[in-house]
């Protein structure tokens, strides 16, 4: 089985492992997160048409889907766990689930929504 690195499609996360960089807010929460959802997990993995193939540290633009038929992305949205991330120049095909995911855990206040973070990392 091939190992390839991946930057999810259409959200961005707290930064926790960047080198020279600071840990920020919620990072090493979502990390963990994260870590929970896709260790060992079987999943899928789709290109979008509006987006490149890879960045520019050769990781795979994906999006990612779990053996239940979930899309990460919107999940860890959902979950307060990532933001949306529209720095594409034209929108994603998931972008508008991704929104109302993270609207969502806006108005409940969880994770990157919630103390101590209060939507700033």
């Amino acid at each position: 089985m091939s190992q390839i690195r991946v930057r999810v499609l259409g959200i961005d996360t707290p930064e926790s492992v960047k080198p020279d960089a600071p840990v920020h807010r919620w990072g090493p929460e979502a990390s963990q997160w994260a870590h929970q959802m896709l260790d060992g997990a079987q999943v899928r993995l789709a290109m979008d048409p509006a987006a490149d193939d890879v960045d520019k540290f050769g990781r795979s633009l994906r999006y990612i889907t779990l053996a239940d038929g979930t899309d990460y992305g919107v999940l860890a949205a959902s979950e307060g766990m990532a933001r949306e991330y529209p720095s594409y120049t034209k929108p994603l095909s998931r972008s508008a689930d991704i929104v109302a995911a993270q609207t969502n855990a806006q108005s409940r206040q969880v994770g990157l929504w919630g103390p101590p973070c209060n939507g700033t990392s």
